[in-house]
């Protein structure tokens, strides 16, 4: 595992300032230590970005065939983002030390998965990263309960993954990747596999969720796994699951009282949606995939760390009647309604563009799998109203305060980042333009045309990049 200085050093500084926050004398001073490591990596993540943005393929990408894949140089800055905004929002009467420093061992993890560069490597941090998780659920009676579920998921995903890992870089990638589906289906809560999901966010630390869950790292190896050619023949059967889990969990989502409960499935749902898109054989599908992953991350994080920031003012809450919060705390109403817009695919958001490209390519290849896909969007998009309206609306009777200076700049840094990538869609697109492996099985590989990218980028601006010269064929 050949990796640059800066890649170990965006590795190893977690594990630093995991051991300093462990020893913090308080949960507020844990959080700032952790907060403090996490915007350290969060800053070299950029270097990262903005180095892999102008550089040519290195030897390693090559070897790999993914060679045209600039997005990857982006999920070292999206995973760090997402740790540094949940370590930011997570209260400070809801966490432990321990807590926050086992959040920065799966922040490192994590980061060692979307920079490792053979399989094998990327499969030992997908191992590591389900421990510290583990270890957290085990250390209060409260959760104890739930490390076993969790464990007799995660423990076999991550197994099937680590067999996967060693029998492609043994030359056998078709029966590799027969173990990599079984992985990636449970690290993906697909169907018949999901269980674990629901009852992770409901009952698990919210911060150590957001980090586990929301970078939805299942997609990052389901894509790398795609790159290469493994999923030669699997597609229609892998597209036609995420199309049913998608629609099942959009369903489950919007019936839940429990808004924990709900936003899991929402993610669920979500996640379902983008392995779609990358299974389309089709370049739009799998560019608004990739865009589509990236911005449900983001604005699925800030739905979950609001909702945590509510719960600290005024304890759970259920969605089967009106909460009253809106009135005083409108600051914190208005960033769980923008969270959600962007997540869903709102017109003007980034979300929007990502998810029409996902749409259009996924239904010359799968129409009926694409209507699927867009209704459970319509009903992703029900399931955000009515957990807004049931949160916020009603008579002035719950939290006392909205959002405090430190809430605010975290949220600030993340509607920012989002806003930016609604405005100038064409800018972020660039990253995912790659180009899919060769269909087969008769599946049509669609290109974009003209009116394709006039419709899509309501910006009124070409894709620009690879998908400019495309356009002009």
């Amino acid at each position: 595992m050949k990796l640059a200085l800066v890649d170990w050093i965006v590795i190893l500084l977690p594990l630093v300032f995991a051991e300093i926050t462990r020893r913090a004398s308080s949960a507020p001073l844990a959080r700032r230590w952790a907060v403090l490591g996490a915007g350290l990596v969060t800053a070299l993540s950029v270097a990262i970005a903005i180095q892999g943005a102008g550089r040519g393929a290195t030897a390693d990408q090559v070897a790999l065939g993914i060679e045209g894949e600039r997005w990857r140089a982006l999920a070292p800055l999206f995973v760090s983002a997402i740790g540094t905004f949940s370590m930011a929002m997570t209260p400070a009467r809801c966490a432990r030390a321990a807590t926050f420093a086992r959040t920065l061992l799966v922040l490192s993890t994590s980061l060692g998965l979307v920079l490792s560069r053979t399989p094998m490597a990327g499969a030992l941090f997908v191992a590591l990263g389900t421990l510290p998780v583990i270890l957290e659920l085990r250390s209060t009676p409260e959760t104890a309960p739930l490390s076993r579920s969790f464990s007799a998921y995660l423990v076999p995903s991550a197994l099937a993954i680590f067999v996967a890992a060693a029998l492609e870089e043994s030359g056998l990638g078709r029966i590799a990747f027969a173990f990599y589906l079984l992985g990636f289906a449970i690290r993906t809560a697909t169907v018949p596999f999901h269980s674990w999901l629901p009852r992770f966010f409901d009952r698990a630390p919210v911060g150590m969720v957001v980090m586990f869950a929301m970078p939805q790292l299942g997609v990052y190896l389901h894509a790398r796994a795609v790159s290469v050619g493994l999923d030669a023949g699997f597609q229609g059967l892998i597209a036609s699951l995420a199309a049913v889990t998608a629609v099942f969990a959009a369903a489950m989502g919007a019936a839940q009282n429990r808004p924990r409960r709900a936003l899991g499935y929402l993610l669920m749902s979500q996640t379902a949606l983008v392995i779609m898109g990358i299974e389309s054989s089709s370049r739009a599908g799998y560019v608004g995939a990739l865009g589509s992953w990236f911005v449900s991350g983001l604005a699925s994080s800030g739905l979950a760390m609001t909702l945590a920031a509510l719960e600290a003012r005024r304890g759970r809450i259920t969605l089967d009647r009106p909460s009253g919060n809106f009135e005083r705390a409108p600051l914190l109403a208005a960033s769980y309604l923008v969270f959600g817009l962007a997540g869903v695919g709102a017109p003007l958001t980034f979300g929007f563009v990502a998810g029409d490209l996902l749409f259009e390519g996924t239904s010359h290849a799968y129409p009926v799998l694409a209507a699927m896909g867009i209704l459970a969007t319509a009903i992703n998009a029900i399931h955000v109203a009515r957990g807004f309206f049931g949160a916020f609306s009603g008579a002035p009777s719950g939290a006392k305060r909205d959002l405090t200076p430190r809430e605010r700049v975290a949220v600030s840094f993340l509607v920012g980042a989002l806003l930016v990538m609604g405005t100038w869609p064409a800018a972020i697109l660039r990253y995912f333009d790659a180009e899919p492996p060769a269909p087969t099985s008769g599946v049509v590989d669609l290109e974009l045309d003209a009116s394709d990218v006039t419709a899509l980028l309501v910006v009124g601006r070409d894709v620009g990049g690879p998908l400019h010269d495309v356009v002009g064929e």
